[in-house]
């Protein structure tokens, strides 16, 4: 009798011991909506690292799970949902199936959703910040009252996330394009990083590798090779605007604002006589034209013949520039600040990018496209088709560069609407209008086929930001 016990209570004991080790979860994820299968959709057992992502046909598998378990089930397109799991609704071999309902985040306000358009995603609500990487999106977000960073990919799927300091409310690129988390408008910011095993990691800095030698580089006129700005040891933050590009073929870029955002210069830094020079390959400023280092009409040697110091560049008597060009902007200049335009805050409607090997000048105002080599050489120019109506090029706010660099979207903001205009960069024509169905727009990115932004919402819990995810065709 008392073996029969043994071998009852062995059989019991073998019987748990199995069924909690074999345990397989498969199921379906659909929308509410249309029963269409969601893919992407990140699904976990709470508590553990086991996680797994439904596939294009909305399926999924888990193997190995202890029961009792929660399953946690999270898109960033739609609500997330908790399900309990236990013995009890385990099936015959071991394995549970599921069928997993999830209702879509689209906002019920009724400015955003238009009949016979695309729908526009409430993402995230309580945003701080957000950016992009060439195959992440970057949030931070509140959670119960603290900083979480989230890392998502850009069909929505949740990949990493980690609570940072309290203080950090922006995501951004540092001067040597690593994205960063920080106070707004702090020097001290920690550098984000994703290792192998999947977790973020944080590196403290207090100053940008690059940034410990701008004030060098802006302020010490002996290394520049060229047209340089009128400033003298001036601190780079009273500076209106400082951009170091991304590197191209081992040249590095930076451009310049002054002159109240009136006037930009593009500068390239180079090896020069075992030396770094920093040669400006590009001037423009607003109303006056703009003048390109590999752009000219008629060389003249102005070897002995010029040492021209004029009110806002120098120009070194050892290079020929193209002379005519210059005394036109310096002319402009004088006439325009005599009648007070650089006294306005417009912005000088004209933006540097970096694409694969290129530098891509973009001048609004003249309406024209420079493609510029590695080594600062034009290689090709392209006029745009688009005219500008009435103010519109004083009201540009910004350009906006999709991913590939094939496209641009000028920014026009009002409190209540905000207009993108589509230029194709390849052939420089105007495609369309885009007109985006939200209000109090802030920050904007272009990813693929869709526009992520910030807006501001009006809600009981006062004034706070949430992301969209608007489609463009």
């Amino acid at each position: 009798m008392r073996n029969k016990a043994l071998i009852f209570l062995g059989f019991i004991i073998f019987s748990s011991f199995g069924f909690s080790q074999e345990v397989i979860i498969r199921g379906t994820i659909r929308s509410s909506k249309d029963g269409l299968p969601i893919d992407n959709v990140n699904i976990s057992i709470k508590g553990t690292n086991n996680g797994t992502s439904s596939d294009k046909d909305g399926e999924f598998t888990l193997k190995n799970i202890h029961l009792p378990a929660i399953l946690r089930i999270s898109h960033l397109a739609f609500f997330s949902k908790d399900v309990a799991l236990s013995k009890d609704d385990v099936k015959k071999g071991n394995t549970i199936v599921l069928d997993i309902l999830l209702s879509e985040k689209i906002t019920n306000l009724a400015e955003v959703i238009i009949s016979e358009k695309p729908p526009v995603y409430q993402l995230e609500r309580l945003i701080y910040d957000f950016e992009i990487d060439d195959t992440n999106l970057f949030i931070i977000r509140n959670s119960k009252d603290k900083k979480l960073l989230q890392v998502y990919s850009f069909n929505n799927y949740l990949r990493y996330q980690k609570f940072i300091p309290k203080e950090c409310n922006v995501v951004e690129y540092d001067y040597s394009n690593n994205v960063v988390v920080r106070k707004k408008k702090e020097a001290k910011y920690y550098q984000v990083s994703i290792k192998d095993n999947q977790e973020i990691i944080l590196l403290n800095q207090e100053l940008d590798v690059v940034q410990r030698g701008i004030d060098k580089i802006v302020t010490n006129k002996k290394n520049y090779y060229g047209i340089i700005p009128s400033f003298h040891d001036v601190d780079i933050r009273h500076l209106d605007e400082f951009q170091i590009l991304n590197t191209t073929l081992g040249n590095r870029f930076f451009s310049l604002l002054s002159n109240n955002k009136k006037s930009l210069f593009l500068y390239m830094i180079h090896k020069l006589d075992n030396s770094l020079k920093y040669t400006c390959i590009y001037y423009t400023t607003y109303s006056c034209g703009d003048w390109l280092l590999d752009k000219e009409d008629e060389l003249i040697d102005v070897l002995g013949k010029l040492n021209a110091r004029i009110k806002f560049v120098y120009i070194p008597s050892k290079l020929a520039y193209n002379l005519k060009s210059l005394n036109n902007i310096r002319t402009n200049f004088r006439n325009n600040t005599q009648n007070g335009l650089f006294l306005s805050r417009q912005r000088i409607p004209v933006f540097v990018q970096t694409k694969d090997t290129n530098v891509l000048i973009l001048n609004l105002e003249l309406k024209t496209l420079y493609i510029l080599n590695s080594k600062g050489k034009l290689i090709n120019q392209k006029e745009l088709d688009y005219e500008f109506k009435d103010k519109e090029l004083e009201r540009i706010d910004d350009v906006i560069f999709n991913q590939d660099k094939t496209k641009c979207y000028v920014v026009f903001h009002s409190p209540y609407t905000t207009k993108l205009q589509e230029i194709d960069l390849e052939t420089g024509k105007s495609v369309k209008t885009i007109s985006l169905r939200t209000h109090f727009i802030e920050k904007i990115r272009i990813v693929g086929d869709y526009i992520y932004y910030t807006a501001r919402a009006n809600t009981t819990n006062g004034f706070e930001r949430c992301l969209y995810k608007e489609v463009i065709n």
